[in-house]
């Protein structure tokens, strides 16, 4: 990806992210409640955030590397994983940093923040999920992300702090996108060349 499809993909994501966080704070304002007021700093939730970001890593891991070889909705989600790890070929270490910032917050403001405050930890999961898939081609992906949405809004109903999610998610985001400029490199591209 070139510096250009590099802007446009984080021009995209301001686009998505900052429209997402607009409806997030006029839902909130509409309905009085203010995620801001459920972030708050706690040394132990933010060691608790890392430990939880490591597990889901490893799990994720498995689940698309491991599962995959003899599980057919984990062979789904990896094939899934491969079209859309093109979008990470060529992101950039800061340019990664800054999606994951950005999406990390702005999802769990909104979807634990809002949506989970108001209609509770399913709805806030499934709809979670739905938001993560771009196609017909995605749709395992964003059955993945309901369990993931499950998992954000667990950590967060166990702690009562926005923190330890928006913690979880950016660190998931963040360490995902170089790993799917790897993945990408190393095993799409060159299966796609035989």
């Amino acid at each position: 990806m070139n510096e250009i499809k590099q802007k446009e993909l984080i021009l995209l994501i301001f686009t998505i992210e900052g429209a997402l966080l607009l409806i997030a704070i006029l839902w909130g304002y509409l309905i009085k409640i203010n995620p801001f007021n459920l972030i708050y700093f706690n040394y132990v939730h933010i060691f608790w955030s890392v430990i939880a970001a490591v597990f889901m890593l490893v799990v994720n891991y498995i689940a698309i590397n491991e599962f995959s070889k003899f599980i057919p909705f984990f062979k789904s989600l990896k094939d899934a994983y491969n079209d859309i790890a093109y979008l990470a070929a060529d992101v950039s270490l800061p340019a990664a940093l800054l999606i994951a910032l950005i999406s990390g917050f702005v999802e769990e403001f909104f979807f634990r923040g809002i949506l989970q405050q108001q209609f509770g930890i399913i709805i806030a999961s499934v709809v979670f999920g739905l938001f993560h898939i771009g196609n017909a081609k995605t749709l395992s992906y964003g059955l993945y992300a309901i369990l993931i949405g499950f998992y954000f809004g667990w950590l967060f109903m166990i702690t009562g702090n926005l923190l330890v999610p928006i913690i979880v998610h950016v660190l998931n985001n963040f360490l995902a996108l170089p790993y799917m400029r790897y993945y990408y490199k190393k095993y799409v591209k060159n299966n796609q060349a035989d």
